[in-house]
């Protein structure tokens, strides 16, 4: 399970790799581009690689294909330097133009603190707290070339 975050430039998710409600490791879900987009995905972590290298690699051909498990849901969603967001999921992919924005298990926790103002670091330690499938370190990115 996971929580990403994104909030004023700010992309933040934690490291928790769970199965079945169990930490199994950790894993790094949100990466940037050397152009500045930042990527993140939620899931299975195998789809989490496929999602991440398609666009690590220039998004070159259609996503990979977003699944729904028992215990998961694949999304992935692409943070252009503009502040657009594009989501993708199993049910198809749309633009998302909120002031934040967060996805996985820990979304109400970090939707909650980011409207109350919290950074979307912040929204993520609290996702941390309140969620027992969102664990680990936090790992932050900010939109940018650098």
């Amino acid at each position: 399970m996971t929580t990403i975050a994104y909030r004023d430039g700010m992309l933040a998710a934690d490291t928790a790799m769970c199965q079945g409600g169990v930490m199994m490791g950790h894993l790094v879900k949100i990466h940037r581009r050397g152009d500045g987009h930042m990527v993140g995905a939620a899931g299975d972590a195998s789809y989490n690689a496929r999602f991440s290298k398609w666009f690590l690699e220039g998004e070159k051909g259609p996503p990979p294909e977003a699944k729904e498990g028992p215990d998961w849901l694949d999304r992935g969603v692409i943070f252009r330097r503009d502040g657009s967001l594009h989501v993708f999921e199993p049910r198809g992919d749309f633009q998302c133009s909120d002031e934040f924005y967060a996805l996985g298990s820990g979304k109400e926790a970090a939707l909650g603190a980011m409207f109350a103002g919290a950074t979307a670091e912040n929204a993520v330690r609290a996702a941390i707290r309140f969620d027992p499938h969102t664990g680990g370190d936090v790992t932050v990115l900010r939109c940018g070339v650098y």
